[in-house]
């Protein structure tokens, strides 16, 4: 993960000359909305990102998700991993804190 973090960043600073970045119409269509406004100059339609709550929903979700799967793990303590490591070596459910 720092490894990402560090050489990220520098990579893309090193290969942005080379690489043409254009975003595909069938991309723009499927992520945006179209709405026709009048504050445009040339009466483009102008596009509009997915609202801040929505997106944040969903970066969030897995997070939340992992954090119910480790507390059913937790509070169960006969099922998930920890348990399947006790019972193949033996080691009795009072021994562990």
């Amino acid at each position: 993960m720092p490894c990402a973090i560090v050489f990220g960043p520098l990579f893309t600073a090193y290969i942005w000359p080379w690489v043409r970045a254009e975003i595909p119409e069938s991309a723009l269509a499927a992520f945006t909305t179209t709405t026709v406004s009048e504050d445009c100059a040339d009466g483009a339609p102008r596009r509009e990102l997915p609202c801040f709550s929505l997106t944040i929903g969903t970066v969030l979700l897995p997070i939340a998700l992992m954090m119910l799967k480790a507390v059913r793990d937790t509070a169960q303590p006969s099922s998930g991993r920890a348990a399947a490591i006790r019972r193949r070596c033996r080691i009795p459910e009072s021994a562990t804190p």
